[in-house]
């Protein structure tokens, strides 16, 4: 929850001075401590101090390796749940008198994240009422959109929704707008 929320908050400050743990005396045991200096910040060099699954600036992809390998089942569901909580970001800040400028220049940010760390689109692609191929929209780490038209879908990048799709057919590519 708390990766989650760093990624989606855009808070790259995330070193592990960040990350601490308490001893529970009653329990015995440790647990980890509650969220502290959350802030919307750049990091060094636009990248997360704390990488995850080695990336900087982690997608959707990333995020679901870490969580597939840690076994955690509800990580959509938290997902969801952080994104909904970031996204009241607005209401948080006017609160606070924050400027209508900073307000909109950080929702702006948030909302390119959001999409990065969003599920791959997928979209079907029709010939005389049939389904002629089902593509699975992703995007690289270097911004270049590819399909995964007659392969395996596997999710590997940000999910931003593509402008053109590549579509093959019998004898050329051709694009769809």
């Amino acid at each position: 929850r708390l990766m989650l929320f760093n990624v989606l908050a855009h808070n790259k400050d995330d070193h592990s001075k960040n990350f601490t743990y308490l001893l529970d005396p009653m329990k015995g045991g440790w647990r980890l401590s509650p969220a502290y200096d959350l802030t919307f910040n750049n990091g060094m060099a636009n990248h997360h101090t704390t990488s995850i699954n080695g990336s900087g600036n982690p997608a959707f992809s990333d995020l679901k390796k870490v969580a597939t390998e840690r076994k955690i089942k509800s990580w959509l569901q938290i997902l969801d749940e952080v994104r909904s909580a970031v996204s009241r970001w607005p209401e948080f800040a006017s609160n606070y008198d924050v400027t209508k400028t900073r307000i909109k220049a950080i929702q702006k940010e948030l909302g390119a994240i959001n999409k990065a760390c969003s599920p791959p689109q997928v979209r079907r692609v029709y010939r005389n009422g049939q389904v002629r191929e089902t593509l699975n929209m992703q995007s690289s780490r270097s911004g270049q959109h590819r399909s995964n038209a007659g392969r395996n879908p596997t999710i590997d990048g940000c999910g931003m929704h593509c402008r053109r799709v590549m579509l093959r057919s019998k004898s050329s590519w051709g694009t769809l707008r």
